[in-house]
């Protein structure tokens, strides 16, 4: 059974456990990661993106747009001691990190269903038995979006499901849904 709180942010409070290891894939200007490390005191908590170029993004529903100059955002983050910073592609840097490793990783990188699908299959080994795999922008929610999005992570995640027979334990209902899997291997 899937259990749906009103927000992502009431997701990852409500199941993942408070000082553990954990790591955020795409982390635009770095606001959910501060959410992150203010909600669970990490031990540790990597940050990873490709930091390059001009991107678009919007809130947690999906709205308000901006511009974000990603170098920029590379520079800031990495000032912040309590971050690990890593620039590149999210799935070879998660890969040098031995397998077992995380608490919990949240998704929210490459929307495309060969990016994500790249992510789900390296985080997978580097969580630990128990742990949460996360992500953003699994479906949404019209109450709260305005505007229709296309991403392949909704594709992605459900054959992700299907190949390591894992199911959804929750989803935080922000205008784009974020999802939970607790991982049993």
């Amino acid at each position: 059974m899937t259990h749906t709180y009103d927000t992502r942010i009431e997701m990852v409070e409500a199941l993942v456990p408070k000082g553990g290891m954990y790591a955020e894939i795409g982390v635009f200007q770095g606001t959910f990661s501060k959410t992150l490390h203010t909600l669970l005191t990490p031990s540790k908590l990597v940050l990873l993106d490709l930091f390059q170029g001009n991107i678009p993004s919007g809130d947690q529903d999906g709205n308000h747009m901006v511009t974000q100059d990603m170098n920029k955002s590379y520079e800031l983050l990495s000032a912040r001691p309590e971050y690990t910073v890593l620039k590149g592609d999210s799935s070879t840097i998660l890969g040098t990190f031995d397998d077992n490793t995380f608490d919990m990783i949240y998704v929210d990188g490459d929307h495309s269903y060969e990016g994500c699908k790249k992510d789900l299959d390296m985080a997978y080994r580097k969580i630990k038995n128990g742990g949460y795999l996360m992500g953003h922008d699994y479906e949404l929610n019209m109450n709260k979006a305005r505007t229709r999005w296309f991403f392949g992570v909704h594709q992605a995640v459900d054959e992700f499901c299907a190949k390591y027979n894992q199911t959804l334990c929750a989803k935080g209902n922000d205008g784009c849904v974020s999802y939970a899997i607790r991982l049993t291997k």
